[in-house]
């Protein structure tokens, strides 16, 4: 597998389980296919949730021998991509 294909499948993997999170947690409206925070708590929550997983997709990158800086880019480019 390429690498390109490995680092869009961290970044997948990352929106995957914040989303995944969000449906759990918010309770506001539907905008583009996203459910969105309704109050300053749930944001909190969301936020604190996407940095662990992003932490935790960066720790699973360099096993795989990439840099934050690539797994970071993947995950901010990955709706370029797909």
């Amino acid at each position: 597998m390429s690498d390109f294909r490995r680092l869009m499948t961290l970044a997948r993997r990352y929106h995957e389980r914040c989303e995944k999170y969000d449906l759990k947690v918010c309770t506001g409206k539907v905008i583009s296919d996203k459910i969105q925070p309704r109050t300053k708590k749930e944001r909190n929550k969301i936020r604190v949730n996407a940095r662990f997983e992003l932490d935790w997709t960066i720790a699973l990158g360099y096993f795989e021998g990439f840099t934050e800086a690539q797994i970071v880019d993947a995950a901010t480019e990955y709706w370029d991509y797909i």
